[in-house]
């Protein structure tokens, strides 16, 4: 091996390796602060109780009917029926218990219907191990409140 090839290695072994753990050791935090500064999106978080107010709630329900109607024009597209764009805007908004807060929301029948066998099922395990059974319409209410349908 020449001279200057193996001064080089030395050079490169000795001051440019350990220089390069050192910077990699000091960038640790950089990669934290990646999507960050003045034009994050993390600047632009909506507080998470906003104030409904009548604007806004207009401005929700035009944006949901764009989006029915888009997804109604893709029906179409496609040789299906086309939707009633109003009746599933009134269907949309009736399913979210931010519109009307004094409300709730009502969980699609079949769903409720679908809890009921699995709690009546339930029952039946209990009754047949000598435990005591368990009110349906309270663990229905209660089961669906925990998945966030009710």
């Amino acid at each position: 091996m020449e001279t200057t090839t193996l001064i080089f290695l030395i050079v490169m072994v000795v001051i440019v390796v350990p220089l390069g753990l050192m910077l990699f050791a000091d960038s640790r935090g950089m990669f934290d602060e990646i999507g960050g500064g003045a034009f994050s999106v993390e600047q632009f978080k909506p507080s998470s109780t906003p104030a409904a107010t009548t604007a806004s709630a207009q401005e929700r329900e035009e944006e949901i009917r764009q989006l029915v109607q888009g997804r109604n024009n893709r029906r179409v597209g496609r040789g299906e029926p086309p939707l009633d764009v109003e009746a599933e805007v009134t269907r949309l908004l009736a399913l979210d218990p931010t519109v009307d807060p004094d409300r709730p929301a009502n969980p699609d029948a079949e769903l409720r219907e679908e809890v009921r066998q699995l709690l009546t099922a339930r029952n039946q395990r209990r009754v047949a191990k000598g435990e005591d059974p368990l009110d349906v319409e309270t663990e229905i209410d209660r089961k669906l409140k925990d998945a966030g349908a009710l």
